[in-house]
């Protein structure tokens, strides 16, 4: 399999950071910048770190920003191995009115334009939305970030079926991942809900502050190391 040809820590792979403000916003200093194979100090692998992302993008604002950001990678004097993909994008189409089948038509198209143009070994880890805090007492939001979240981590599935070697779509279910105490529960329920941390969050109510960014970091390095280091991107 093409995904363990990266057992070096030699290779060079660039991370290309696309979509709205969640990545736009995410703290330099908390960039998943070092992976390690199976948690060994002695085989770590350095990650170059390229961001694209602008507040109130879109779905449709990705592959876009993948073309310009690439265009940067390509700039870099090293040459580079392998590139992973990061984006974040949909919350902001919901918020707009937007329906979830719209969203889901401009995520399959863009995924599509991005694998059809750069046909090398290429993955996207594509972050799902999050309950915030605002969404504590909008029950219709919050319905429809649960579609969202499911329909996304759906399209993703039927699209890596579709993918030829070496290209990968991983979906990381965020809806519950800032809810603390709580992210045992529903996101749907009336009662006993899923309910947004403070604890992640800017006073916005809208915004990872860096501890969230810390978990988010923590999860996305996860990821990276799984699919550079040879297990199976389908148990993801």
């Amino acid at each position: 399999s093409n995904f363990k040809l990266l057992k070096t820590a030699h290779a060079r792979v660039a991370l290309v950071l696309v979509g709205d403000s969640d990545i736009s916003r995410w703290p330099c200093g908390l960039y998943p910048v070092e992976v390690a194979e199976n948690g060994d100090p002695n085989h770590r692998m350095q990650l170059q770190v390229f961001r694209g992302a602008k507040s109130g993008a879109l779905i449709n604002d990705i592959e876009t920003q993948v073309e310009k950001t690439l265009m940067e990678v390509r700039a870099c004097s090293k040459k580079i191995d392998r590139v992973i993909i990061i984006a974040c994008a949909g919350e902001n189409e919901l918020s707009s009115g937007f329906s979830i089948s719209t969203i889901i038509t401009s995520f399959e198209n863009t995924m599509n334009g991005i694998f059809d143009t750069y046909h090398q070994d290429m993955s996207v880890i594509f972050l799902g939305p999050k309950i915030e805090p605002w969404l504590e007492t909008d029950i219709e939001a919050r319905n429809g970030y649960f579609q969202l979240s499911r329909r996304l981590n759906q399209a993703s599935k039927v699209s890596v079926e579709e993918r030829n070697d070496g290209q990968a779509i991983i979906f990381i279910d965020c809806l519950k991942m800032f809810c603390g105490e709580t992210a045992s529960f529903s996101v749907v329920s009336v009662r006993h809900s899923a309910k947004a941390d403070a604890r992640y969050f800017n006073d916005d109510g809208l915004h990872l502050n860096d501890e969230g960014y810390k978990i988010l970091k923590d999860e996305v390095e996860t990821r990276i190391e799984r699919l550079l280091f040879g297990e199976d991107f389908e148990n993801l």
